[in-house]
């Protein structure tokens, strides 16, 4: 009996990493890009591994709500992030895991306008500003819409606080048109309501988005390594990262 126990006591210990749920925090809210790549990867280790997610989106003050609760937090926590990261004091509590790739900004169009290419819209822009939606001041989005501005396009900058909003704004025609990330925005470029006329890209060592993780057990780790590492490119590819 004692030995069954001694047993019992073993396996519950090298175990016991797995038993408690992974919390997986997103820095925007659902439905967005970030959620989109973090719930599709996160299905695919729940599938391919015996461990167990949550999923907690903890949207504003520029990711620092995130940031802050990843901070303070003594779970197992993953997070999917870009170089926004490296600025905030926790990045010193983090390990890498796995970089999914690098990332571009998409410029898009309603397919009810004139526009079909960037050349028609920087003809346009010479007979009045182009009205352009981007996301939060800072975001990637609007980093992108500032590179086109200032060298290739006369611009009015107008920020919505969701790329689900710029969407409905660029279909409503209220905007001329919306930078958005490619990662997890194939919902948009797939969507026959949108045309996309340019891709505008960063320095890569600015682009990149990878998954860390805080207080996971080494075990764990390998375990989200094996399945990520052992991934079909194309897997990243669809998801909007070039590899």
């Amino acid at each position: 009996m004692k030995n069954i126990i001694i047993l019992f006591s073993v396996f519950f210990a090298l175990n016991a990493s797995s038993a408690e749920r992974i919390e997986v925090i997103v820095s925007a809210s659902p439905g967005g890009p970030a959620d989109v790549i973090t719930r599709k990867t996160i299905e695919r280790l729940e599938k391919q591994t015996n461990l167990q997610f949550i999923v907690l989106n903890k949207p504003g003050g520029e990711r620092v709500i995130a940031y802050n609760y990843l901070n303070n937090t003594t779970k197992p926590t993953l997070i999917f992030e870009t170089p926004e990261i490296e600025k905030h004091e926790v990045f010193t509590q983090i390990d890498e895991i796995f970089n999914l790739g690098h990332f571009y900004s998409i410029l898009l169009v309603s397919e009810k306008s004139q526009i079909k290419n960037l050349n028609q819209l920087i003809d346009l822009s010479k007979q009045r500003e182009i009205i352009f939606g981007h996301a939060s001041i800072g975001s990637y989005s609007h980093l992108a819409s500032k590179q086109l501005c200032e060298k290739t396009l006369r611009c009015l900058g107008i920020p919505y606080k969701s790329s689900a909003e710029g969407m409905i704004g660029l279909m409503a025609r209220t905007i001329d048109a919306y930078a958005i990330v490619s990662y997890g925005s194939k919902q948009f470029v797939d969507n026959d309501k949108y045309v996309a006329i340019h891709n505008i890209r960063f320095d890569r060592e600015k682009s990149w988005c990878k998954l860390f993780g805080k207080n996971l057990s080494k075990k764990d780790i390998q375990s989200i390594e094996h399945v990520l590492k052992s991934t079909d490119s194309r897997f990243f590819t669809e998801m909007g990262f070039d590899k």
